[in-house]
């Protein structure tokens, strides 16, 4: 029998080290010995040994170097072994699982072998049978975790990687790796070290008829720090396990998705996410020697091509399909992530209420999905703000890292940061450019109802109050003007105004956007950061978010003091003035730019411009443009009337802040039509877009006032009141509905190309020729 060592390593193991120490004393295996090498322990665990077996020997380190480290001491203690088990202190083997293991290595020829790892309490339940690996390192595990073990994965096969709790590894194989990346201190060394055995030309595979029990205790031993070393161990194991041609192609879309979890861990105030994300990075660049050893190693030993490891890899990424199978497998004993939310989601629906909500939500997504059919099935004319864009990424990364601006004359500037967002954008979708105008610009109105039901979710509970506040959003006529209009800036603006609103009144921590007890509020810089970062990604759109963004926190900081709420107001300014510096810092030196060519969005100092000329009872009832204009649109500002007349308390407080975020628009146009002053206004869609949310808001809290506060009064004219509140919502509905027959919300079927598609052929004969156009610009 070739002899097999097995090697334990352990740190203050508890109370389950006995047993695990025991499965090794009793296998079946005739040529086996015990190696404990105790990584520093608080208590010295020899005598716990000797008292499960006096053959075992015990080697302690002064430090705890990691899991790999600890297990590397092998190489310099053991002579003579053919292979080594190596093992943690919480893992416990069925009597016959090294013999198993042993004999899969003969029979697959493989370098490195592991068993199939079942849980502590509940052997019936799978956690591993091998692992898979995508291209960017993260592990995809091949069997679902607490799978019941019914002996449907126990067939012996080739794995790309086996967990690390218990495996057996060829010894010649593993001096020729150097052991384990000492640099990896815990999690990812095994998938680390599979991948390095198969660059060398060995095989790694699973004998399932040898089973492990793992209670894994190293989670509750290191709670703090699994995500941050994930992080960096996938890095590492990236950048050092790749050949230089496939480095230089794996690594861009790695930074990428790292940018991609930066933003979301951003927005999402998960800070935790974005200092692990950054700090790999810096971690791997602090370690850049011994990466290149590690690198020059790998070029030693290698006997299989980068593109052959492909082939065994996973596609697409492993993190998403592990997030897609949890949502199916759940927490044991709960049931699956899935069906308990479906459960959940049945019992709500028992609800009359949950019903009719369920009903008027699904007819707004009818509606507005029907009236955008053609926007998304035709494709997009070059029109207005729809600017055609390059058939590939690439050309607009380079224009936004040159300098130089090839529109009008062309200048040396900087240009738009919002071509950066577009160049990855068509660069992940593989150079759709039409596709990509399609998503960004029909994907800004349902992101807005998104945003105002969201919004309103902290205030309503199960309330009708979110779904009256969405009606109110999505019934407004300023997004379809928008649309029809062309206008990018005014659907961003649009739907971005119930985001940073939600981010605001959260940052204020008044009832009801107040923290649970058991949860840790939130700091102002926190708060800040995030609004910052929305901020920045509006202002790609429309240059002057960072002022409108402020507008918005001192009309609500002034709405509070006229409510009579002075808690959060200076915390609103703050925040707000905080953000607006960020997302300005965000986009220097393009606004810096912007200034200096007097940009239209940036340029405040003068009238009302002629494109942007409309009148107060036009902006009283949204009615920017040709694509909706029905009387029937003062519904939706009779319906925010309504907390005003029988709101009390928190309800009352936040329809005045509503109903200051609705006016300062209105009150800014009719000082300069009054000529007051003067300044350049931005479009209708732009302009009014924060009256659009205000009124929603103030909607919605009209629900919850008629919930809470009617009841109160004595029958008379406030029952009347929501009456007619409720009947002119309704009614607002019907000219978007009747606009919803169009597809298109107005939008003109041909644009700038197809005008000028005569130049195609004409230049042939005539040469290079200019083009005047003389008309309304609206035109």
């Amino acid at each position: 029998m070739p002899s097999v060592v097995a090697v334990v390593v352990t740190h203050n193991p508890g109370p389950w080290f006995e047993g695990a120490l025991g499965s090794l004393v009793s296998q079946d295996y005739p040529n086996l010995s015990v190696l404990v090498i105790d990584a520093a322990s608080d208590t010295d665990p020899t005598r716990r040994v000797a008292r499960v077996s006096p053959d075992v020997y015990v080697r302690r380190l002064g430090a705890n170097p990691g899991y790999g480290a600890a297990a590397n001491q092998a190489l310099h203690m053991v002579e003579g072994a053919s292979f080594y088990l190596l093992c943690h202190d919480d893992v416990a083997l069925d009597p016959g699982a090294v013999r198993q293991l042993v004999e899969e290595a003969y029979r697959a020829n493989a370098g490195i072998v592991g068993p199939k790892v079942v849980r502590w309490d509940e052997p019936a339940r799978l956690l591993q049978v091998g692992l898979g690996s995508d291209k960017f390192g993260a592990p995809s595990p091949i069997a679902e975790r607490d799978e019941l073990d019914q002996a449907q994965h126990d067939g012996g096969r080739d794995v790309f990687a086996v967990p690390g709790g218990c495996v057996l590894v060829r010894a010649d194989l593993f001096r020729e790796l150097s052991g384990f990346d000492e640099e990896m201190t815990f999690h990812g060394e095994d998938l680390d070290l599979c991948w390095r055995a198969q660059v060398a030309g060995a095989r790694v595979a699973v004998a399932p008829l040898a089973r492990v029990r793992h209670l894994e205790a190293l989670g509750e031993r290191r709670p703090d720090d699994r995500r941050r070393l994930q992080s960096r161990h996938r890095l590492r194991t990236v950048l050092g396990n790749y050949g230089l041609f496939y480095l230089l192609a794996i690594l861009p879309q790695q930074v990428v998705l790292s940018l991609v979890e930066i933003l979301v861990a951003t927005v999402t105030g998960r800070w935790r996410n974005v200092a692990d994300v950054v700090g790999a990075y810096l971690w791997n660049l602090r370690r850049l020697r011994s990466l290149l050893r590690k690198r020059r190693r790998n070029a030693r030993v290698r006997q299989v091509t980068d593109l052959q490891l492909r082939r065994m890899q996973v596609r697409g990424s492993a993190r998403a399909t592990t997030f897609i199978r949890h949502q199916w497998s759940g927490d044991r004993g709960e049931g699956p992530a899935l069906a308990r939310s479906s459960r959940q989601f049945v019992l709500a629906m028992r609800s009359s209420k949950a019903q009719q909500n369920a009903v008027v939500v699904g007819v707004l997504v009818a509606i507005v999905a029907f009236g955008s059919r053609h926007l998304l099935t035709q494709r997009l004319p070059v029109v207005g703000e729809l600017a055609a864009l390059p058939g590939s990424g690439r050309d607009l990364l380079g224009e936004w890292l040159s300098g130089w601006r090839p529109v009008g004359l062309g200048a040396q500037a900087s240009p738009p940061t919002g071509l950066a967002l577009f160049g990855l954008v068509e660069t992940v979708l593989l150079g759709r450019a039409n596709l990509v105008r399609s998503l960004l610009f029909v994907g800004l109105l349902p992101l807005g109802g998104l945003g105002m039901w969201r919004l309103l979710s902290p205030a309503s509970a199960r309330s009708r109050a979110a779904v009256a506040g969405l009606v109110a959003y999505l019934a407004n006529p300023l997004p379809y003007s928008a649309i029809a209009a062309a206008s990018w800036r005014g659907l961003a603006v649009y739907a971005a105004c119930p985001w940073v609103l939600r981010r605001l009144a959260l940052s204020a921590g008044v009832e009801p956007f107040v923290t649970p007890a058991s949860v840790p509020r939130r700091p102002a810089w926190s708060a800040t950061i995030g609004l910052g970062v929305v901020v920045g990604v509006l202002a790609m759109a429309y240059p002057a978010a960072p002022v409108l963004v402020l507008g918005i926190a001192v009309a609500l900081a002034l709405g509070s003091l006229l409510a009579g709420r002075r808690e959060g107001s200076l915390r609103l300014v703050a925040v707000g003035l905080g953000a607006a510096a960020i997302g300005a810092v965000l986009h220097f030196p393009w606004l810096l730019g912007g200034l200096d060519n007097n940009d239209p969005d940036l340029s405040f100092g003068g009238r009302l411009a002629a494109e942007g000329g409309y009148s107060l009872g036009d902006a009283l009832r949204f009615t920017a443009g040709d694509a909706i204009r029905s009387p029937l649109s003062w519904g939706v500002f009779l319906a925010a009337l309504l907390p005003l007349a029988i709101g009390r308390g928190w309800r009352l407080a936040w329809a005045v802040r509503a109903w200051t975020v609705a006016a300062a628009p209105w009150l800014l146009l009719a000082l300069v039509r009054a000529e007051i002053f003067e300044l350049r206004l931005p479009p209708a869609q732009v302009l009014l877009a924060p009256a659009a949310v205000g009124l929603a808001l103030a909607t919605g809290m009209g629900v919850l006032a008629f919930e809470r506060d009617l009841p109160g009064y004595g029958f008379g004219w406030r029952q009347l009141v929501s009456m007619l509140s409720g009947v002119a919502l309704a009614l607002a509905t019907l000219p978007v509905l009747a606009a919803s027959f169009d597809g298109r919300w107005e939008l003109p079927r041909g644009g700038y190309d197809r005008a000028l598609r005569f130049q195609v052929d004409e230049a042939a004969d005539l040469g290079e020729f200019r083009v005047l156009w003389i008309g309304d610009p609206a035109v």
